[in-house]
């Protein structure tokens, strides 16, 4: 079993663990006995919603998924931020990333004066 050989599992979200609004078949159960053998399980995406409403969707699904087990583009983005110090960022892009990048400590408040610039992804930009 290909899980005696790891300790940690990534799985991208959308098309893999579910579609749409269904968990996709054996998701749930995959997830449960990885988690049941002590296995590490981390979800990735590149969605620009925050991990809270991710979570939030996932247990949706029915699949239990914490914060902190969930890496967004956005969470990768505010951690990498972070640690090089940066405190004020311009971010162009989704509420989302927006707030990822605030949840991490760094101002997204604009232009002016800023660190760092983040582009993500926008509906409403042109």
């Amino acid at each position: 079993m290909i899980a005696s050989q790891f300790s940690c599992f990534f799985f991208d979200l959308d098309g893999v663990l579910y579609v749409g609004g269904t968990a996709t078949p054996g998701a749930v159960e995959t997830l449960d006995t990885l988690r049941s053998l002590g296995k590490n399980i981390r979800f990735i995406t590149n969605n620009p919603t925050t991990r809270i409403r991710i979570a939030d969707r996932l247990r949706g699904h029915g699949i239990a998924a914490e914060m902190d087990e969930i890496i967004t583009a956005g969470s990768a983005t505010a951690k990498y931020l972070a640690a090089e110090g940066i405190n004020k960022a311009w971010v162009i892009g989704e509420q989302g990333l927006h707030r990822e990048i605030e949840m991490a400590g760094i101002s997204a408040a604009g232009e002016e004066d800023c660190e760092a610039v983040v582009i993500g992804w926008d509906e409403t930009a042109t």
